[in-house]
């Protein structure tokens, strides 16, 4: 894992198994680290949280592009699900019937596939975060935590206290 591929990383967290993959830089993982799991009394504007800090790691998480083929398979899972309700309701769902509605199986799952796609990346204006991996990860030491906390929070350290 090297730093170029945590540089290139599209989120960032301090847990190992991220659920939500939120933080767009390491500095915004280590802050919610800090003030949101109980390192920090919000409000002190002290300093005395990094006395508890004594290296945080921050993974970097990279987004698995969704490929052609993931999208076919989504687009025939579709069609089979849709003939499968409609063997429950209707009755068969056979060549004769498509044929009748002016529909194609395959055709059918090319054009679910689209819809799926065009939906879910918001007319391809967006990547979707369903699936990432892990490319990295730093260990900042709390000198480091404290300069970058000092640069993105100054109101955390109004008041001077000696570490």
């Amino acid at each position: 894992m090297s730093d170029d591929a945590f540089d290139a990383a599209d989120y960032y967290s301090t847990s190992e198994d991220s659920d939500t993959l939120e933080h767009e830089t390491p500095a915004a993982a280590i802050e919610h680290e800090i003030d949101f799991c109980g390192h920090r009394d919000c409000g002190d504007s002290s300093g005395w949280f990094l006395n508890e800090i004594v290296n945080v790691t921050v993974h970097a998480w990279k987004r698995n592009a969704i490929g052609d083929a993931d999208w076919t398979r989504i687009g025939e899972s579709a069609a089979e699900a849709m003939q499968e309700a409609f063997d429950d309701e209707h009755g068969s769902w056979d060549e004769t019937v498509l044929r009748r509605m002016g529909v194609h199986e395959p055709t059918l799952a090319k054009d679910l596939a689209e819809v799926f796609q065009r939906h879910i990346t918001n007319d391809g204006t967006q990547d979707p975060v369903f699936r990432c991996e892990r490319v990295a990860k730093r260990v900042y030491t709390r000198a480091e935590v404290e300069t970058m906390m000092r640069d993105e929070n100054p109101e955390w350290f109004t008041e001077e206290v000696s570490l």
